[in-house]
């Protein structure tokens, strides 16, 4: 006795009668927030990475993101990272209390996301962040596309 494939049948309703929505993360597929995740400005430079136990000068490239009021950050690090970097292969215990300060003096508080001997990439949120980023402006407006040139 043969078993027959499944055969797929086509929608009834023509392509362009399909209801028009939005995807997204939400229910029914709407969108939980309408707003996209803006490039808001890039600053590259020389700092330090500071926890309780010590400090490492580094390189960076930060971008930074805005949705609303939402102001986020993320970059990569460049520099000896061997501290960080636990003796044992099987130990991994994730760096706490770990702050980016800048080449101006800002500081934010990053969580590491990968983390090699000489390179790292991170993670940066909250206040810190949109605190930091209106004391660099003038006027703490948003960053338009135009005042972003000035960040790079």
């Amino acid at each position: 006795m043969s078993v027959a494939p499944p055969v797929a049948h086509r929608s009834k309703a023509a392509p362009s009668a399909a209801p028009q929505t939005r995807g997204g993360w939400g229910v029914h597929g709407k969108a939980h927030d309408r707003t996209r995740l803006r490039l808001l400005g890039a600053l590259r430079g020389g700092g330090e990475l500071v926890w309780p136990a010590g400090a490492v000068q580094v390189t960076y490239e930060l971008d930074l993101f805005g949705r609303g009021p939402l102001r986020v950050a993320n970059g990569n690090l460049e520099g000896d990272f061997s501290s960080l970097i636990p003796n044992d292969p099987d130990e991994f215990a994730r760096p706490m209390g770990l702050r980016l300060r800048l080449d101006d003096g800002g500081e934010l508080e990053v969580t590491l996301i990968a983390l090699d001997a000489d390179g790292c990439e991170f993670d940066a949120q909250g206040a810190a962040v949109g605190a930091y980023m209106a004391a660099r402006l003038d006027d703490g407006a948003p960053i338009s596309d135009q005042q972003s040139a000035r960040w790079i």
